[in-house]
């Protein structure tokens, strides 16, 4: 008897589950992404909610008597890719004397996670 070639029927085979276009996240899906939120209030810079590659989100309110909100986000796109850091502003209270002398006080919003 001839041996069979591996490949013989391979061709009939039919999946019996269509999987369709993956999820936009797998397709945009970057080496990593993480940010922390900051909060400043009266007693200084307090850490918010939290992303961590490995751990997930970890979501606090922000304080009360927060005055300003602010995201710090560490971004690598793509294996191999230089990191890139931003603070993105995400609140700021209506009392711009307030803020200004909590940031005198304090200073801006940490750069680091």
């Amino acid at each position: 008897m001839p041996a069979k070639n591996i490949g013989d029927g391979l061709a009939k085979i039919q999946p019996s589950v269509h999987f369709g276009e993956p999820p936009l996240e797998y397709i945009n899906m970057s080496a990593s992404d993480e940010w922390t939120e900051w909060h400043l209030t009266p007693r200084g810079w307090e850490r918010g909610s939290e992303k961590e590659d490995v751990a997930g989100t970890k979501k606090k309110d922000a304080p009360t008597d927060c005055v300003m909100s602010v995201k710090h986000r560490q971004l690598i796109p793509a294996a191999g890719a230089p990191l890139k850091e931003t603070n993105e502003l995400l609140w700021t209270s209506p009392d711009e004397a307030e803020v200004r002398s909590l940031l005198d006080q304090f200073g801006p919003a940490p750069k680091k996670l």
